[in-house]
C-alpha cells in the first residue's frame, strides 16, 4: 500500500508480481483523485514485465500532466537495464535510494 510521506509525495515499496501490478493500481487510483509526486522503491523488485512497464508508463503520464515527478528507487542494475532496452530510461528518473528521492524532491521544491 502507498505511503504519504507529505502532503505532495507518496512513496510506493514495490515487489514482484502479482503485487507490483496491484500496488500500481492502488498507487495509480490515489494519484488521480490526489495528484503527488511518486517515489517507486523498486528494491524488492527483480522482474518487470511489459504489462508491468506499461502501468509504470501510464503513472507517468498521469502525473507529468500534473507537474509531478516519477522517481525510481533502489532499483538494481539489471532491471534498470529492461527500462534502457526500451529506452524508458529516457522517461524515468532513477536514484540510487528512497531517501535521496525524497531529499531531491524537497530540495527541488
Amino acid at each position: 500500500m502507498p505511503v504519504d510521506w507529505s502532503e505532495t509525495v507518496c512513496v510506493a515499496h514495490l515487489a514482484d508480481d502479482p503485487a507490483f501490478s496491484d500496488e500500481l493500481d492502488t498507487l495509480t487510483h490515489a494519484l488521480e483523485e490526489d495528484p503527488r509526486h511518486a517515489v517507486l522503491d523498486m528494491e524488492g523488485v527483480t522482474f518487470l514485465n511489459s504489462s508491468n512497464l506499461a502501468q509504470l508508463v501510464g503513472l507517468r503520464k498521469l502525473l507529468q500532466e500534473t507537474d509531478c515527478r516519477v522517481i525510481i528507487a533502489s532499483v538494481a542494475d539489471e532491471l534498470w537495464k529492461t527500462f534502457e532496452l526500451s529506452r524508458l530510461d529516457r522517461l524515468f528518473e532513477r536514484c540510487e535510494s528512497v531517501a535521496l528521492s525524497l531529499a531531491k524532491i524537497t530540495l527541488d521544491a
